[in-house]
């Protein structure tokens, strides 16, 4: 059940995230930075092992660099 929630959780965050990339008004640069931080959380919350399973195991800063918003 955590494998699953988790899972579904990361996949809802990315998808967020992809929808709003290009958005960089106030609105939309909160909840980037809310959702990055969202998804530094669950990847702490998991083992190595879980966080691959899912595919979490990657660096989320470099691949949702939030110091290039406008």
């Amino acid at each position: 059940m955590k494998i699953e929630l988790s899972r579904t959780m990361k996949e809802h965050i990315e998808l967020t995230l992809l929808e709003i990339k290009d958005c960089n008004d106030e609105f939309n640069m909160g909840q980037k930075y809310a959702y990055v931080e969202m998804l530094e959380l669950l990847q702490k919350s998991l083992s190595p092992s879980e966080r691959a399973e899912i595919g979490l195991d990657y660096n989320i800063e470099e691949a949702y660099p939030l110091n290039n918003i406008n």
